[in-house]
């Protein structure tokens, strides 16, 4: 954030923010991919460096590797959906063309080409996708960056971009999920339905995202996020992280500490999917976290790695909590935040 002296400053030296030329497609889309590519990759890192060990438990394995890969070949498909952004915003494209579905089939696609052992991005894509095409459209005038965003303007896009999809970028994404065969318990049940019939379905209803998301978030926190316009991630996803970066400016305890806060707020769906009882135990032990001050005091610190020990022994993978945590590290970075 600028003081209004150091913003004066910078009118002095540039010049009327009218009379900047607008930056170019590809400075803008890089910019937004580079910092969706960052913020995943400090998700992982964050949690090595502190120990946490349940989210990625094969560290002498091919795992982290591949998962670096996956980050790694996404980027491309990551531009891509900012560029579509930028395009609506310069009206080169309707809104309604973004193919939102067929982009997020095309980010796990390009995974898989790039790594073996199946889709390494799968729940952070139907997540972070929504975002990149939202901060091509939001950052479309900007004439520095980074640039800071209204929030109000950027979840009022994120909105319009989820509600113009169409049926078929449903049809894509019912597609994808029965191309992979997902065995994620958030997913499975939709890819064991027959594919023609649900297709059938969504185009003779004529069912958009919106209307796939609403109609399965009971049962998928991901979707539920989706549904509810990232209310977790604008809220006490980003005071958590808000509160963790003025106290520490370090993005890896920011990171985990919005981890375990999330983790306090949700009943993760793969969770539930072994358990509800064990669903509820994890959450309350994260509220126990919260209360001692999250991963900020050395008594939250020893909670979480209690917490992370069970978690590593029952083999559980709270994997939603760490995909909203990588969309709240992404407006962080987005905002100018370095690590």
């Amino acid at each position: 954030m600028y003081t209004d002296d150091e913003f004066q400053s910078r009118l002095d030296r540039e010049g009327p923010l009218e009379s900047r030329p607008l930056l170019s497609f590809g400075k803008i889309a890089n910019y937004i991919a580079q910092c969706a590519t960052l913020a995943l990759s400090l998700q992982m890192t964050s949690l090595y460096q502190h120990n946490i060990r349940h989210l990625y438990p094969d560290r002498s394995s091919l795992q982290i590797p591949r998962q670096f890969a996956a980050i790694t070949a996404a980027n491309s498909s990551f531009f891509e959906l900012a560029k579509r952004g930028i395009m609506v915003e310069r009206n080169l494209l309707e809104i309604d063309e973004v193919d939102l579905g067929w982009m997020i089939s095309q980010v796990n696609s390009t995974v898989r080409e790039w790594v073996k052992g199946g889709p390494r991005m799968f729940g952070i894509s139907f997540l972070i996708s929504p975002l990149l095409v939202t901060a091509g459209f939001e950052l479309s005038s900007a004439t520095l960056l980074p640039s800071e965003f209204n929030e109000v303007s950027f979840r009022t896009t994120i909105e319009e971009v989820i509600d113009n999809t169409t049926p078929e970028d449903t049809v894509n994404i019912l597609q994808m999920i029965y191309d992979f065969q997902v065995e994620d318990p958030q997913f499975v049940e939709m890819g064991e339905l027959a594919l023609h019939e649900m297709i059938e379905n969504i185009l003779d209803n004529e069912i958009n995202l919106q209307n796939y998301f609403n109609a399965n978030a009971t049962n998928n926190v991901l979707y539920e996020e989706i549904s509810n316009n990232y209310k977790l991630t604008f809220g006490e996803g980003w005071k958590a992280f808000s509160e963790a970066w003025n106290e520490k400016s370090n993005f890896s305890m920011a990171i985990n500490h919005t981890y375990f806060t999330l983790m306090s707020q949700i009943t993760d769906h793969t969770l539930k999917a072994k358990s509800l009882k064990l669903a509820e135990t994890v959450r309350r032990h994260a509220l126990d976290i919260v209360d001692l001050g999250g991963f900020l005091t050395e008594e939250g610190r020893q909670e979480a790695f209690e917490l992370d020990k069970f978690l590593l022994e029952q083999q559980i993978l709270p994997r939603a909590a760490s995909d909203i945590t990588s969309t709240v590290t992404f407006l962080g970075i987005l905002r100018g935040l370095r690590p």
